[in-house]
This record gives structure tokens, C-alpha cells and sequence, in this order.
């Protein structure tokens, strides 16, 4: 009778050292996980600035595009087309 309860109460502390070993574990698999997570939103934030980027840039293509287009079909004239040319290159600048 005696063996069972050495075996038990070494089950008992062996359980109270592997609660101490999980918290400890928990814990720096919440660190990992908040400094991954850190990563990620300084990521998406570069991401979302280049798309940002790339959208303004194709949004000017297309604003050239339509002007070209007004000037060939006769809606502008190219004095008018050359005037606003330069407005945009002077707001560049």
C-alpha cells in the first residue's frame, strides 16, 4: 500500500512541474504569436501603400488616356490639350 501512495504522490508532483513547464510554454507561444502578428501588420501596411502606389499611378495612365482620347476625337483642342499637359507637369513638380 505504501508503493501506491509513493507512486501517487510522485504523479502529483510530476503534474504540479508540468503546469509549470505548460504556462511557461503558453507563454512564449503568445510572445511568438504577438510579434508574428506585429510582422503582419507592418506587412499588410507596406502592402497596402505600394497598392496605394500602383492605384495612383494607373489612375494617371487612365487620366492621360482619356485626355489623348478627348484630343483625337475633337472634344479639345491640342492648344487646350498642351495647356493641361503642363498644369499637371507643373503640379508634379
Amino acid at each position: 500500500m505504501s508503493d501506491f501512495w509513493d507512486r501517487e504522490i510522485k504523479k502529483c508532483y510530476y503534474q504540479e512541474e508540468r503546469k509549470v513547464i505548460r504556462a511557461e510554454e503558453k507563454e512564449k507561444l503568445e510572445e511568438r504569436r504577438a510579434a508574428e502578428e506585429s510582422k503582419e501588420v507592418d506587412l499588410q501596411g507596406k502592402d497596402e501603400e505600394q497598392a496605394l502606389a500602383k492605384e495612383l499611378e494607373e489612375e494617371e495612365e487612365f487620366q492621360l488616356i482619356k485626355l489623348k482620347c478627348k484630343r483625337d476625337f475633337g472634344i479639345i483642342t491640342q492648344d487646350e490639350f498642351d495647356k493641361i499637359m503642363e498644369e499637371k507637369k507643373k503640379s508634379k513638380l
